[in-house]
């Protein structure tokens, strides 16, 4: 295996492949709109036209975990109302498993990028969330809500961001 995945499209009446895409994808960060399918492929987020299997575009590198992904974490990619939210797990929860050394802990960030032009609409912090489990960023109202859960004796208080502005 050359550690490159394919994304395929199939004619639903013919079952005949349309077109198919050669790339990494980072596990659990496929997702679409209708119009285009959106994914992480280690590095940054590509957007791909769904009827004729073409790059749109790629927006900036943005960290991601990439040790462990595939036993106890998995980075969560959403789309909703034409923004692609991201969460990568960079850090690993380094700060409180006492992994990691000065900079390399910390906690992990959170993205929103236009849907339409990979434009960064906003960062902010990703408190320890899904442990063991994809990390989480769940919409709703309008907001995406994240909360310190991973870690028992954190408080779990639920923190909802504007989807659009942050």
């Amino acid at each position: 295996a050359d550690g490159v995945d394919n994304i395929w499209s199939l004619d639903l009446k013919s079952g005949k492949k349309r077109w198919d895409y050669r790339t990494k994808v980072a596990p659990l960060t496929l997702a679409s709109d209708g119009k285009k399918i959106y994914f992480n492929d280690s590095e940054r987020i590509q957007a791909v036209d769904l009827d004729i299997g073409k790059k749109v575009f790629e927006t900036e590198e943005m960290p991601i975990a990439k040790e462990f992904m595939m036993s106890f974490f998995g980075a969560t990619l959403v789309i909703h109302d034409d923004v692609i939210l991201f969460a990568g797990g960079e850090k690993l929860h380094q700060a409180w498993a006492g992994w990691g050394l000065g900079k390399e802990q910390g906690q992990d960030t959170m993205h929103a990028f236009d849907a339409n032009t990979g434009e960064k609409l906003w960062s902010a912090p990703h408190p320890y969330g899904g442990y063991q489990s994809p990390e989480d960023l769940i919409v709703a109202q309008g907001l995406v809500w994240v909360a310190d859960t991973a870690v028992g004796g954190h408080g779990g208080a639920w923190k909802g961001h504007h989807v659009r502005t942050g």
